[in-house]
């Protein structure tokens, strides 16, 4: 950004006697100044007052004192560089902080956005643009805003209500819905529906071809037109990932220097890839988009709690406003509000904090309120077998995440042909991939990668783990897969096969086949099983398993990811971790009830365990489920 970064930080600083604010009102729209107060009636500026507290409204009122530049004609609003500098953001993230004023400027002419687009930044509209941002008009019966929307229009780049010329909307005629205010008549219609960075001083030549985009589009309807940036859903995807590695690291906010976003920026780039079908580029020329419908469509699949950290962390910077130097004496580091703090692996090898985000973005409610997921298996150190497995991860009373880090080492066209080759692509994992051929084929349709795939699956499971020999789960289990693509599977209400495991067969999520028996053991196949059709499998040893989505499957538990249409691999497994997400009361619970049965099991035998583990009471102990000699310890 560079030279044209500097202009925008310094745009805002006008000195008084330069100039008035008219030359505000003419770098952000044409409404003349005198029309301002007809944005909105009183009515609607009480009622969205009443939406705040006491205490909210004075820490607004005294960040908008201190942010604000009182021109020569007393008018008063805030600018962007004083915007920039409260959110107290590094070089790297900036871009996520210019969106965020476009975002401000667009909503502070609430209700009327449409006709009068971004204005300055006065007291009533920030105010209005604050409420609207947090939520607080979520649910309004009066004004009812619903956030997404309007923050996802506030960045838009293309007009989103292109009607004809002689639409109502555009025209102002509101006498069948509702009495024109005085002062109606001043207000013209935006140019553009959003304010774009080059409206804030940054300049982009590609911006012209954007609105022949739109012009071509005049028939659609209003969601497909309008049209945001992929580099915009990047900067605020990025910005997002960002804001949870700050609340990871010990450093104290605000960070200083550059702090480089670099994996968040590729990681982001890759999503928004997957929502246009666009491959990321660096030739930003084209300047791609995404419609909001698109956008829409994704974030519901995929994202349902996207924007939590970014309304948190608004309401942090305004609601709970401080002086800087009031700031400066009591240290105050939270990025965003503490209820809001994406949870922390206590231990992991696999979960980085761009993954944990990802996943908490689908997570509900009860399990975001524990702030640290512990980690109940890890197979590399516990061992890769299903009692071993049992033994740490059953009893435990609340939702669990498994994260599975695999490599796909074979491939077929379908789960038929897959579980067909399955013995086959097990035995030749084991022993020399290749040889001199590039691939070894077992038939038509499945064969050894000649690369494997690194792949990052897994699962949230809703209740305790269990064992019985019918399927369990809920409509709140969801599999993801976290890379190299971004998706997430979710019931569609087709299937109920949300999970499987027992200890002789190992564990199974998103069955897709009609056969509503239990499956067969994944070690015993020699033909075609249907009923062996899931989207994820894990075989009783925990070290292979299969990922698959047909192209047309029988019953699905799931739906289809959004990047392939059909896949089938096989893979072994390089890491495996469970994680309980019910805190530590819910830890004691488990370490509770496995000493209960054990000591149940005691009495029922009427024998005491001796230290050497030899002898009848071991025996007695093993019939009653307590030990097994696989697992080597007491479960």
């Amino acid at each position: 950004m560079g030279q044209n970064e500097s202009s925008l930080k310094t745009q805002g600083a006008h000195d008084a006697s330069q100039g008035d604010s008219q030359k505000v009102f003419d770098a952000f729209t044409s409404i003349p100044p005198s029309a301002l107060s007809s944005i909105r009636s009183k009515a609607d500026l009480r009622h969205i007052k009443s939406r705040l507290s006491k205490w909210e409204l004075r820490s607004l009122y005294a960040a908008f004192h201190d942010l604000k530049t009182t021109f020569s004609d007393n008018f008063e609003c805030i600018e962007l560089k004083n915007f920039l500098d409260v959110l107290e953001l590094p070089t790297s993230v900036e871009p996520a902080g210019i969106l965020l004023f476009k975002s401000f400027s667009y909503l502070a002419s609430f209700p009327k956005c449409d006709e009068a687009g971004p204005i300055p930044l006065t007291l009533d509209g920030f105010l209005t643009a604050f409420v609207i941002i947090t939520g607080k008009l979520e649910k309004d019966q009066t004004l009812g805003a619903k956030f997404e929307d309007f923050f996802l229009k506030s960045i838009a780049v293309l007009p989103a209500n292109i009607k004809g010329e002689d639409s109502d909307v555009v025209t102002g005629n509101t006498s069948q819905e509702e009495p024109q205010m005085e002062g109606d008549s001043d207000i013209k219609p935006a140019a553009s529906r959003g304010l774009s960075l080059a409206d804030l001083g940054v300049n982009f030549d590609e911006d012209d071809h954007l609105k022949d985009v739109t012009e071509a589009n005049d028939n659609e309807k209003d969601e497909h037109n309008v049209q945001i940036l992929c580099r915009d859903i990047s900067t605020i995807l990025s910005f997002l990932l960002w804001i949870v590695r700050v609340e990871w690291e010990e450093t104290p906010y605000p960070v200083q220097g550059n702090n480089s976003c670099e994996e968040e920026t590729k990681m982001a780039d890759n999503i928004v890839a997957s929502i246009s079908s666009i491959p990321p580029t660096e030739d930003a020329s084209d300047l791609p988009c995404i419609s909001l419908s698109q956008f829409r469509q994704w974030r519901t699949q995929n994202a349902p709690n996207l924007f939590k950290s970014l309304q948190s962390f608004i309401y942090n910077k305004f609601a709970m406003y401080e002086h800087p130097t009031i700031q400066s004496s009591t240290s105050r580091s939270e990025i965003v509000m503490s209820a809001d703090v994406t949870p922390k692996p206590d231990k992991t090898e696999v979960l980085t904090t761009m993954y944990a985000a990802m996943i908490s973005w689908n997570l509900p409610e009860n399990a975001m309120s524990q702030k640290q997921w512990n980690l109940l298996f890890n197979a590399d150190s516990d061992g890769y077998a299903m009692n071993n497995f049992i033994s740490h991860v059953f009893k435990y009373p609340g939702p669990t995440l498994l994260v599975l880090q695999v490599e796909a080492i074979g491939t077929a066209t379908s789960s038929l042909s897959l579980s067909s080759s399955y013995q086959e692509l097990s035995t030749s994992a084991s022993g020399p991939k290749h040889g001199s051929s590039p691939l070894r084929r077992f038939s038509s349709s499945a064969h050894l990668l000649n690369t494997p795939k690194s792949m990052l699956l897994g699962a949230y499971i809703p209740e305790p783990w269990k064992q019985p020999k019918q399927y369990w789960g809920s409509s709140e289990c969801f599999i993801f897969e976290l890379g190299p693509n971004y998706e997430i599977y979710r019931p569609i209400g087709k299937g109920q096969q949300y999970i499987y495991c027992h200890k002789d067969f190992g564990i199974a999520f998103g069955g897709t086949s009609s056969f509503n028996g239990p499956p067969t053991s994944q070690r015993s196949r020699t033909s075609t099983s249907p009923q062996n059709a899931f989207l994820l499998t894990l075989d009783d040893s925990l070290q292979k398993g299969t990922y698959v989505q047909d192209e047309f499957p029988a019953a699905p538990t799931f739906g289809k990811g959004r990047t392939r249409e059909k896949f089938a691999y096989f893979f072994e497994t390089a890491s495996m971790e469970v994680f309980g997400m019910g805190g530590q009361k819910a830890r004691v619970t488990q370490a509770s009830d496995w000493q209960f049965d054990k000591r149940e099991a005691e009495r029922r035998a009427g024998v005491n365990i001796r230290k050497d583990g030899k002898g009848v009471d071991r025996q007695l102990l093993q019939m009653a489920g307590v030990i097994d000699d696989d697992v080597g310890q007491d479960k």
